[in-house]
């Protein structure tokens, strides 16, 4: 799987590099986003029980 992968980047490396970068910056962002929207729903709810 790997060797295969890495013969695809040999032949489409501008490609295959944006198209990584592309789906992991969504992914990071995404992940991000969800992660501070669960910080603040769990700071709101620890004030409340407060």
């Amino acid at each position: 799987m790997l060797l295969v992968g890495y013969y695809f980047l040999k032949e489409k490396s501008i490609w295959v590099l944006f198209l990584m970068t592309f789906l992991l910056a969504g992914l990071g962002t995404l992940f991000i986003n969800f992660f501070f929207d669960s910080l603040n729903a769990w700071k709101k709810k620890k004030k409340g029980t407060k």
